[in-house]
């Protein structure tokens, strides 16, 4: 049983026959998944020394960037959290706009961090791996 706001996924597989060499669609197989159980772990999941490391989805919506995951900071609902695609230093607007690799920017508790920024394939979403410069910075001074 779901509750009314509960974030699912659903996947939709179409099931097709090959009717004088064109296909229709005589069925559809739909699966839901609950990225609670099997998506948001996975994303979420990062080596224990790495402190700050955190692993955000995001997609645009109108003029707002949106989260689809739980954040490591701030106690949000998945699709709730949004920020202004015009803030230019925030670098899940930088992922909507279309800016992929590294870069460098303000996260959304406006801390210095860089940011891996990868589109995922064939969906409207952004994956980002961030880390706090603070902490990336003293992993590379303790390596001297």
């Amino acid at each position: 049983e779901t509750a009314v706001g509960d974030v699912f996924m659903d996947v939709a597989i179409p099931i097709t026959k090959d009717l004088n060499k064109t296909s229709a669609v005589t069925a559809v197989i739909i699966l839901q998944i609950d990225p609670e159980e099997v998506l948001f772990p996975l994303v979420s999941e990062v080596p224990a020394d790495n402190v700050s490391l955190e692993t955000l989805m995001v997609r645009r919506d109108g003029p707002d960037v949106v989260y689809l995951n739980t954040l490591k900071y701030i106690d949000n609902i998945p699709l709730k959290m949004r920020f202004p695609v015009s803030n230019s230093e925030l670098p899940a607007a930088k992922a909507v706009n279309s800016i992929t690799g590294i870069v460098e920017g303000l996260d959304y508790r406006n801390i210095k961090v860089t940011v891996a920024i990868s589109p995922i394939q064939e969906t409207p979403w952004k994956l980002l791996a961030k880390i706090d410069n603070s902490e990336l910075f003293e992993n590379i001074r303790n390596q001297k």
